[in-house]
């Protein structure tokens, strides 16, 4: 679990209302697109399209890849506990699309935004919602000081969670 800090004083009372959970997957791209060339020239027996996407994937950026969970700190569904104050379809139209541009990950002196971003909808199964996050690669690789910040007034904002404990 990466370590979370917090904007408020050490005297004031804190009260933690979400969880947060984060995971970096370490997908080396270039290394699958690496895999997926050399097996297609090694057998003829794959398609025109999956060569064709190969191709493609070559000109593609790279990415830091994330998955980005967040439940309410009790029993409840997240989208439930949010439902108190909001609309409930407001609540999944905010966190399958606009909260995207809340989300920035620190990189050394850059604050990058997010170029990929996937709401999992998981159908009341589960209290946490998990979202896929992706960061254009900068040639750098992840430090322990870098962290993944959420400015969203809907969570304790700002969230800064510090990868000090992922990596």
């Amino acid at each position: 679990m990466a370590h979370l800090k917090t904007s408020l004083d050490s005297k004031a009372m804190v009260v933690v209302r979400y969880l947060y959970g984060l995971s970096v997957l370490f997908l080396a791209f270039s290394c699958q697109r690496e895999k997926s060339r050399s097996s297609i020239s090694r057998s003829s027996n794959f398609s025109y399209a999956l060569k064709y996407l190969s191709e493609s994937l070559e000109d593609q950026p790279e990415f830091y890849h994330f998955t980005l969970e967040i439940a309410p700190n009790g029993d409840e569904d997240l989208i439930d506990f949010l439902a108190v104050k909001y609309e409930k379809a407001a609540i999944i139209d905010y966190l399958s699309f606009r909260l995207q541009n809340e989300i920035f990950l620190r990189h050394g002196l850059d604050t990058l935004p997010v170029a990929s971003f996937h709401f999992e909808r998981s159908f009341d199964l589960r209290k946490s919602r998990v979202f896929n996050l992706a960061f254009e690669y900068v040639g750098l690789p992840l430090t322990r000081d870098d962290a993944l910040i959420i400015k969203s007034k809907l969570f304790d904002n700002p969230v800064t969670i510090v990868f000090d404990d992922l990596l």
